[in-house]
């Protein structure tokens, strides 16, 4: 029976799937509210002032500009495919104690604006998918997930058109994210490092913002923060992804190579890029629903 090996590969597909939804809005800093009845009328024949209302969020060019450049050299051509072979680890705890732990290999594959897929061999020791294959498609518009022995997809869908958590932010474009606002929050240090912070949100869902903090001179992320909805008596909860190991490629471009998911403050998956090649020009039909078996 392949009972808890299937909830670990339904918690995979839902993991490379998206990035969860995200529910709790940042401070915006704008304070608004009813007028104060016991404030003072204006004198007799002054102006009537005009009435209370929000501040107005202008979107920020230079915030924009520094999301659309990254892990662009400043010669250079953008990402327009890549592919990543990738050592995966997972938070196990036992005994009270938990710890990083192998988890599989992924060979993720990527083509503008937003397909993908993930060929994942799974390091699960004395379960039935050790050393066994699974391949999430994902073209923009469905999602497929197969295991081996079967060629017939375990799982197929609409595509959640939301990011991977495989891929370096804001690869993954899809048409929703053309209305997207982009502001500058301000700038800091992340690590000692200069960092612009800049933060995204669609007008459709202005409770779902991004926060990410960015290198400006080597073009590279170096933290994303979001705001999960949480159980109601414990409130909203936080996901976060820091981006380390930053390494200049053979074109110039710089790429993080070590990334940390944590929930809650908690370090749960790390993801190691052990091999990165970029613009390699896949072809379409490695997005395509498989035919073959796998083995």
């Amino acid at each position: 029976m392949y009972s808890r090996s299937m909830a670990l590969v339904l918690a995979l597909f839902l993991c490379l799937a998206n990035w969860p939804a995200r529910a709790q809005n940042y401070p915006s800093g704008r304070v608004t509210g009813p007028p104060n009845p016991a404030a003072s009328p204006p004198p007799a024949g002054s102006p009537i002032p005009p009435p209370p209302g929000p501040v107005p969020v202008v979107s920020s060019s230079e915030a924009r500009q520094l999301v659309d450049n990254l892990y662009t050299p400043t010669q250079g051509l953008p990402i327009r495919d890549l592919i990543l072979e990738i050592e995966c680890s997972e938070l196990v705890e036992q005994d009270g104690v938990g710890n990083l732990l192998p988890s599989g290999t992924d060979r993720v594959y990527y083509k503008f604006p937003n397909r993908l897929r993930v060929d994942t061999v799974f390091h699960e020791p004395g379960t039935q998918l050790d050393g066994k294959q699974a391949v999430i498609i994902r073209d923009g518009s469905n999602m497929w997930m197969f295991i081996s022995m079967g060629q017939y997809p375990v799982k197929k869908g609409a595509d959640t058109q939301q990011p991977s958590l495989q891929l370096p932010f804001s690869l993954q474009k899809y048409p929703h994210d053309a209305n997207d606002d982009y502001k500058l929050v301000g700038s800091e240090s992340f690590e000692g490092i200069p960092v612009k912070v800049v933060e995204i949100s669609n007008p459709e869902h202005p409770e779902l913002p991004t926060r990410v903090w960015i290198d400006p001179a080597r073009r590279v992320p170096l933290q994303l923060v979001v705001k999960v909805k949480g159980e109601a008596s414990s409130g909203p909860g936080e996901k976060k992804v820091v981006y380390r190991d930053i390494k200049q490629l053979e074109d110039g471009r710089y790429l993080p190579m070590r990334l940390e998911i944590y929930v809650d403050q908690v370090l749960r998956q790390a993801r190691v890029y052990r091999g990165v090649k970029v613009n390699a020009g896949l072809q379409d039909s490695l997005f395509e629903p498989m035919k073959g078996l796998l083995k």
